[in-house]
């Protein structure tokens, strides 16, 4: 085996071990929940803020 398989060997095994880290990663946290914050400027120069949860 030359250098350039050994390295070959050794890039595709570390990367089946990051793709496998990053799904079972993902699996074990549970559902995410994205958040919307929206801001304004309303007549008065006061701020209006709302937001918004959504389960993704």
């Amino acid at each position: 085996m030359n250098w350039t398989t050994a390295l070959a060997v050794f890039g595709a095994s570390t990367g089946a071990f990051g793709v496998t880290w990053q799904v079972w990663s993902h699996w074990l946290t549970g559902g995410r929940v994205q958040v919307l914050a929206l801001r304004g400027r309303r007549s008065d120069d006061r701020w209006e803020i709302s937001t918004s949860a959504a389960k993704t």
